[in-house]
């Protein structure tokens, strides 16, 4: 046995564990439509930098490679996996020729 650990320490840690489960979960659901809004702005970015880039007669590749940014990177934007920082939009702004409200529309 571990000095000064003892089996009734031992409950104590489930019962902690459990009631971080409980915060968490009730922290989601106090959260949930801001998530929900999260997802939907990332989905229409997604689809707005793909209407822009297939406009501007440009690849996923030479976007990232005009941005300098990673063409894997490009693709999670696309898809709508990831959200772009405020600096990605600016740098796929100015290679769209456009402003950063076109992502908006």
């Amino acid at each position: 046995m571990l000095s000064g650990y003892s089996r009734d320490q031992d409950d104590g840690g489930d019962s902690v564990s459990k009631e971080f489960v409980k915060a968490a979960n009730e922290s989601f659901q106090r959260h949930r439509g801001t998530l929900k809004k999260l997802a939907a702005t990332s989905s229409t970015f997604a689809a707005r930098l793909t209407a822009l880039r297939e406009q501007a007669g440009i690849n996923k590749r030479e976007l990232a490679i005009r941005s300098d940014l990673e063409p894997s990177f490009i693709g999670r934007l696309e898809s709508g996996e990831q959200g772009p920082s405020w600096e990605t939009i600016k740098k796929l702004a100015d290679v769209l020729n456009v402003s950063t409200e076109a992502f908006r529309q």
